[in-house]
């Protein structure tokens, strides 16, 4: 979905309360957090114990942070950056929609304030003709993307795609002609939050110290699978009365297998012994360092200094003897006089620029998941 897409779902009317027209808030591109904000959070409700208890006006609180996320300078994105140092999303919002999910009016709002914090990174700065590099915009966009790396995580360990599970599920069950116009724009909120947070590209750090391991896009794709949210992704994606959500839930579906590889998913034994393997893998590499030291041994360790001059019989040199050459050749295609030129360097500006997506070797347990799916 483009950014139009987004801007419509985020400003379409059905608002849980009246708001009001003029909010005191102002733009700030300090690294301090605006008092606005912190009031407005601290008004979301508070832990009692270890069950989280919302305020008297949540909902309305939660309205007036889609409120500030609209006014933002989309240069500095400075609101989206204050909130997650408020570290508002696990400290609030999450564990507001996983207590009070079957509070709709709470659910429909909180889904507005996900869609747009969520949103991918090329979409919350603004857009310019001509982009100039500048470091300040670079370690911004950097530092959102991060922020949107740690609300993925968070939302693993909060499980929150129960909720989204539940949610869908109950949507579809009411089936298309029953479905108002809000119910569609709340299932089409559901499958954006869920395709934001799968977008969010791993950390390449990460997954070289993650291999053969759970990542956090190996945790999420496990809560997607565990909860029946993949049921429910195939379900849309084959109904031909849910075309208009087809391509969202397709590109969800990408976006799931997006780090995994298609050949070593489909030559994965389900039926393996991972003790097994792990030997197997041993002897087999106790093995090849025998035959490395084996080699080593019988290798003459001499070193040959012969050299000479050497003639090449047929062919010609400028005069009219015979070539000469100081290096022994056994076939006359080995004749070269490049060996002893420099290499011209070519500039790389123009190089075409690689994919920068990779493939990892995830757990045994997530790539048997995949196959199944």
């Amino acid at each position: 979905m483009d950014e139009e897409g987004y801007e419509e779902a985020l400003n379409d009317p059905g608002d849980v309360t009246e708001e009001p027209d003029d909010i005191p808030f102002e733009s700030s591109h300090s690294e301090f957090i605006d008092p606005d904000i912190i009031a407005t959070i601290a008004a979301l409700g508070s832990y009692e114990g270890k069950q989280y208890i919302k305020g008297e006006e949540c909902a309305i609180c939660i309205s007036d942070l889609i409120k500030f996320l609209r006014i933002e300078d989309r240069k500095t994105c400075d609101v989206r950056r204050q909130l997650a140092q408020t570290m508002v999303m696990e400290k609030d919002l999450l564990p507001i929609l996983t207590t009070y999910f079957e509070d709709q009016d709470i659910v429909e709002v909180m889904m507005r304030l996900l869609v747009n914090l969520t949103m991918p990174v090329l979409l919350c700065f603004e857009k310019e003709d001509k982009p100039k590099k500048d470091k300040l915009i670079e370690k911004l966009h950097l530092e959102v993307n991060n922020y949107l790396r740690s609300y993925k995580a968070q939302f693993v360990m909060s499980n929150a795609m129960k909720v989204f599970s539940s949610q869908l599920g109950n949507l579809l069950e009411l089936g298309k002609a029953n479905r108002t116009d809000d119910d569609d724009l709340m299932l089409e909120r559901l499958l954006i939050i869920i395709r934001n947070i799968l977008h969010v590209p791993a950390d390449s750090y990460e997954d070289e110290q993650l291999q053969n391991s759970l990542s956090v896009h190996d945790k999420l794709v496990l809560s997607i699978v565990e909860y029946g949210v993949a049921d429910l992704l195939f379900y849309l994606c084959g109904n031909r009365d849910e075309e208009q959500h087809c391509l969202l839930s397709m590109e969800i579906i990408s976006l799931i297998f997006r780090d995994f590889d298609a050949a070593t998913l489909a030559s994965q034994n389900t039926n393996f012994d991972s003790f097994k393997i792990d030997k197997e893998l041993e002897q087999l590499k106790m093995k090849e360092d025998l035959q490395k030291q084996k080699k080593l041994t019988m290798k003459n360790s001499r070193h040959s200094r012969f050299g000479g001059t050497f003639v090449v019989q047929g062919k010609k040199s400028i005069t009219e003897k015979d070539l000469i050459y100081h290096k022994n050749i056994k076939k006359i295609k080995d004749l070269s006089f490049d060996d002893e030129k420099t290499i011209r360097r070519h500039t790389r500006l123009d190089a075409i620029a690689e994919d920068t997506v990779s493939k990892r070797l995830s757990t045994a347990q997530t790539r048997n998941c995949l196959k199944e799916l």
